[in-house]
């Protein structure tokens, strides 16, 4: 809200408290009023004591009342509210007007009535110094509102000037000129006085403003404040840093730095070392050149204390804090070096006090070992039960792992399933192997878990770090190898590297390499053996074999290519190409021989569709379902979940199951009355003990089960006539192996699907 500077004027706006404080100076100086009142009354009682004049009578009457009611304003005002009087300053300032105003032209008004009718010289004498006494007074006293001096200076002088005018005598012009000068002095005086003190007021608020606009500023800041000067002595505090310490205005008016030191130690309730302490850094930092920052808990929260030199001496003490942010700094450095779900060292952790403990001395005697550790049939826990019961399981192991060895040995999650133990023992094999077997017995120890028994176990391979010490991730790498050997070795067992496993694991590396560049080049090449009818000679079906060829080395084993296969995860790509392969070679033979193709259980429970793939490559060869033959073993039906929808949807396709292997597995009846098998075959070590009568035995009763349920039956292995002799008097009239053919190449093989009877030399008489 502003108001106009003067009444009447020309409008010329000022802030609403400037305005105030002006029209507060009007009514300030007191003394100078009632002595101005008390002047300007002289006037006409000396007129009327030196003129006895009656005109004078009334002039002191009409003075004495304004004098009256300037006194009333000014009472009034002194008596309101300042709030009130800033709030109606311009109605003051008018009240006041008319009281100035008025009796400064009752005295103008009874100098020149004086004048004019008297010419008494010591009357005028007096008259006009009262006058010119009354009017010199206006500027000094009054200036903060400039026409109200005008108008009292118009009003004292005026009249009389007129007066001087009319005299027509030079001598009175120039004393009229005088009191024009006087009135244009005062104007002048006032106005550049005004100036003074309205550029006073309005520097006075802007440096207000910003001292308020500073206090709030530092009073809603985040972070505690305080400024000192070169003598130590605080001069400036902010809220917030009272705030953040318990402390009051009063506790922190006119203190040192030191006793601010002292107060916020003591609102942490510090003990007196750490009080000490802090108030020793306190002063070092506050003292320092350069900026410095040093950190303290109080009253368990973490202050950061950043303190800076001002240029003119003195420094700047800024306090955050920062108990949240260091808080979530430690979460996130633990959630990076720790397993969340157990709370054990991750691989992060593990490896950089892995690290350490490398290039540490051992103690003489001792020698640090790596325990690589993969829990047996989680997995099966985790798919069966949920993943919730799954993360319950891994604490309860991480507990009994933590229990199994020292405090001081290293127990770590890698993740999943597999955990990582680095302990320090003696240089003896025996001592590791206890450790090693207390921990599987340990963890294979019964779990119940939502009133449900849940059980597993564990394998571990070791690897010892040498005496000069190693690296870490090649002692990593041992331990694995170890572990890779302990699994292959049954599972539930320890195993301690050896430099033959790393031959192994790169041979290992070396056929996967080769298999998987096989696998994408089509470089591999399938080789066939004969299913032979001993009736008639006639092949009535060819079992499809992969083949890969070393560069260096020729053939490589089938037993060892599978093996890697089904480890990686190639066995899907390979499957996929030998049954399309075999698919399509068979399309080409005689519509009376059938094609098999084994496929692994890992096929099975590596979650893929397999009757759906089996009916796309038969469609996309154009071979008939009922030509080709599905060879399984036993560990499919107990290792698949899904083996039964999956094996009744690939018969249901018109497609023949065999069971290969029989006799070496579980051998259950149950797998020939519930799986849809179309086919059996005895496994080739029966084939090796045919003389035996155990042998003959198994073979017997095979061959009879065989019929009762109306399934083909087939030995393989038969490398010698001899053993085809062996075979007379049960029901076994399909036979493979090498007293027929070894497994040969397309090309090989074609020649003697064009025959009737290839083999028809070597029939002989089956003997029921």
């Amino acid at each position: 809200m502003t108001q106009k500077r003067a009444l009447g004027a020309k409008s010329e706006t000022l802030p609403a408290d400037i305005h105030a404080a002006l029209v507060d100076s009007l009514f300030g100086t007191v003394g100078s009023f009632v002595s101005g009142m008390f002047g300007g009354l002289l006037v006409p009682v000396i007129s009327f004591a030196r003129t006895r004049d009656p005109i004078f009578i009334v002039s002191t009457l009409v003075m004495i009342a304004l004098s009256i009611y300037r006194l009333a304003v000014l009472v009034g005002y002194r008596r309101a509210d300042p709030a009130e009087r800033r709030r109606n300053a311009a109605r003051w300032e008018r009240l006041y007007a008319i009281g100035g105003i008025g009796f400064m032209l009752a005295v103008g008004i009874t100098a020149a009535t004086l004048f004019g009718g008297h010419r008494d010289d010591t009357t005028i004498l007096y008259g006009v110094v009262i006058a010119m006494a009354c009017g010199g007074a206006l500027a000094s006293r009054n200036s903060g509102r400039p026409l109200i001096v005008y108008g009292q200076a118009l009003g004292v002088f005026g009249p009389l000037a007129i007066v001087l005018l009319f005299e027509y005598n030079a001598w009175y012009w120039g004393l009229a000129a005088i009191l024009c000068l006087v009135m244009t002095s005062t104007k002048s005086t006032t106005k550049f006085l005004n100036g003074i003190i309205v550029s006073a007021l309005m520097n006075g608020r802007e440096a207000g403003l910003q001292r308020a606009q500073f206090s709030s500023a530092l009073d809603s800041m985040s972070h505690g404040l305080c400024m000192g000067d070169s003598h130590g002595r605080i001069t400036v505090i902010n809220h917030r840093l009272r705030e953040l310490f318990g402390l009051t205005a009063a506790e922190t008016a006119s203190v040192q730095a030191r006793d601010l030191a002292e107060l916020i130690a003591r609102s942490g309730n510090l003990s007196a070392d750490a009080a000490s302490s802090f108030v020793a850094s306190w002063e070092q930092h506050v003292a320092a050149r350069d900026s410095s920052l040093f950190s303290q808990t109080i009253g368990g929260r973490i202050y950061d204390f950043r303190c800076e030199p001002r240029d003119e001496g003195g420094f700047v003490v800024v306090v955050e804090d920062v108990t949240v942010a260091r808080t979530a700094s430690r979460e996130i450095e633990r959630m990076a070096h720790f397993d969340s779900l157990t709370g054990l060292p991750n691989r992060i952790q593990f490896h950089k006090r892995l690290l350490d403990a490398l290039s540490a001395p051992v103690p003489a005697g001792h020698q640090l070992a790596l325990l690589s550790i993969d829990l047996d049939q989680f997995k099966e826990v985790n798919d069966s039960r949920g993943h919730p019961t799954g993360d319950e399981l891994l604490c309860l192991v991480s507990a009994r792992l933590r229990n199994s060895v020292h405090r001081d040995d290293l127990v770590a999650r890698f993740g999943g399933d597999e955990f990582q133990v680095l302990i320090e023992t003696p240089l003896d094999m025996d001592c590791i192997g206890v450790i090693a077997q207390r921990i599987i017995d340990t963890i294979s120890e019964g779990y119940t878990i939502d009133r449900h028994p849940i059980s597993i176990g564990a394998s571990i391979g070791i690897a010892l770090a040498g005496p000069k010490g190693q690296d870490a991730d090649e002692l990593i790498r041992c331990a694995d190898m170890a572990l890779y050997r302990a699994k292959g070795d049954g599972r539930g067992v320890w195993r301690v590297f050896e430099p033959e496993m790393d031959i192994a694991m790169r041979r290992k590396r070396e056929i996967e390499h080769r298999l998987r560049d096989a696998i994408a080049c089509e470089e591999l090449t399938v080789h066939y053996q004969p299913i032979v009818d001993v009736r008639s000679g006639k092949i009535v079906a060819c079992e499809a074999l992969a083949r890969l060829r070393h560069p260096t080395e020729g053939l490589v084993s089938p037993a060892e290519f599978i093996k890697v296969a089904e480890e990686t995860g190639l066995i899907i790509p390979l499957g996929d190409w030998i049954l399309r392969r075999a698919c399509l070679d068979a399309a080409a033979w005689p519509a009376g021989i059938k094609v098999a193709v084994n496929f692994s259980a890992k096929q099975f429970t590596m979650g893929r569709d397999v009757a759906r793939g089996i009916k796309d490559i038969l469609a996309e060869s154009g071979l008939a379902p009922g030509r080709l033959e599905v060879e399984i073993t036993e560990t499919t039906l107990f290792e698949a979940k899904d083996a039964m929808e999956q094996l009744r949807a690939i018969s249901a396709a018109g497609v023949r199951i065999s069971l290969d292997d029989f006799g070496t597995g579980y051998s259950s009846l149950s797998y020939l009355r519930q799986f849809p098998v179309d086919k059996i075959k005895i496994d080739r070590s029966f084939a090796m003990e045919i003389k035996s009568r155990e042998a003959q035995a198994v073979i017997g009763s095979v061959s009879v089960l065989a019929q009762l349920l109306n399934v083909d039956l087939v030995i393989e292995g038969i490398e010698e006539r001899e053993q085809l002799e062996h075979l007379k008097g049960w029901n076994v009239t399909l036979v493979q192996g090498y007293v027929f053919s070894k497994p040969m190449p397309l090309a090989e093989l074609t020649p003697l699907l064009a025959l009737s009877d290839p083999y028809g030399q070597r029939q002989f008489r089956v003997v029921a």
